[in-house]
């Protein structure tokens, strides 16, 4: 994938489903985000993410702290089709 001195983007993996569930359950982290998700939706957001990345789509990977493996959230991209004003178009975030 995408790896910086501080940070990889990687594929999602099984064993990050518990964390990001940690971070979705957030409301402060997902307050712009649509709103906390429970630990059901999340695993259902990760097995998704990882059918895009199989099937060569735009979506959004882990992101991993190099200095210590940790998973910090997701980084990618996602399509903003016609229905969007500046679209169609991939958004980064």
């Amino acid at each position: 994938m995408i790896e910086t001195d501080r940070l990889k983007l990687r594929d999602w993996r099984e064993a990050d489903k518990p964390l990001l569930c940690v971070i979705h359950a957030d409301p402060e982290v997902m307050q712009f985000l649509g709103g906390t998700k429970t630990a059901s939706e999340t695993c259902d957001v990760v097995d998704q993410l990882r059918r895009l990345s199989e099937g060569g789509e735009p979506t959004f990977w882990a992101a991993e702290r190099i200095d210590d493996g940790s998973l910090i959230g997701a980084v990618g991209l996602h399509w903003l089709g016609d229905d969007f004003p500046f679209g169609p178009a991939l958004e980064v975030g």
